[in-house]
């Protein structure tokens, strides 16, 4: 990370949201024979995929002033979110059959990461469109905690737990 910027954070949220809806896609596939688990990964998938567009929008109407970060102190915990194992190539990339649980302790602990390095890169340029893109996260992670703890059902985004 020799050049780490506010162009490359958001490249990586790019990135990740796009290898994110595929990693849900594939696990949608791996549950097949469970319909709520379908349903719960196919939701995230098509999340991330809206994601991924909004993020490559934002990266289109970066403002000098925004890309601008120079002795900038919270680009240094933006550059250490960035170094999250669920930020390095291929790390989402079907596995060997995952288990229920830890397939959605993955899918947390992915939220997790994105969430807070979405949050550091707000920190730093303060754009309405990824304090939108927070409160999906949060929403993310709420959902699948609760799925973790209670086994409950998740219903996307416009659930209001």
């Amino acid at each position: 990370m020799d050049t780490f910027s506010i162009k490359s954070a958001i490249e990586l949220a790019v990135k990740t949201e796009k290898e994110g809806a595929q990693f849900y896609a594939n696990l949608a596939k791996q549950f097949s024979d469970n319909d709520d688990l379908v349903q719960i990964f196919l939701q995230l998938s098509k999340d991330e995929e809206d994601h991924e567009k909004q993020f490559s929008q934002i990266l289109q109407r970066l403002t000098d002033k925004e890309l601008n970060t120079e002795g900038n102190e919270p680009m240094y915990l933006l550059q250490a979110t960035a170094a999250s194992e669920f930020f390095k190539p291929g790390i989402l990339k079907a596995e060997a059959k995952l288990d229920t649980r830890d397939a959605l302790l993955k899918a947390l602990n992915f939220e997790k990461s994105s969430l807070l390095h979405y949050i550091a890169l707000n920190d730093i340029i303060n754009n309405t469109s990824i304090k939108a893109l927070i409160e999906a996260e949060k929403k993310h992670v709420k959902g699948l905690m609760k799925i973790i703890l209670t086994d409950s059902k998740f219903r996307g985004l416009s659930d209001s737990w």
